[in-house]
């Protein structure tokens, strides 16, 4: 399972990223901004080739 984690204080990212480690990967954004561009990433993967 791939989890975003979305979260800008961080020991709570490292905390949810510690709890989630054992159910497969996990990506961190430390804004929405951030998140949005994995988020558009994952659903469009060649668009954002560099």
């Amino acid at each position: 399972m791939k989890t975003l984690i979305v979260e800008d204080d961080f020991t709570s990212r490292l905390l949810m990223q510690e709890l989630l480690k054992n159910y497969g990967r996990s990506h961190e954004a430390v804004n929405g901004n951030v998140a949005f561009f994995h988020w558009n990433w994952v659903i469009f993967p060649n668009q954002f080739r560099f």
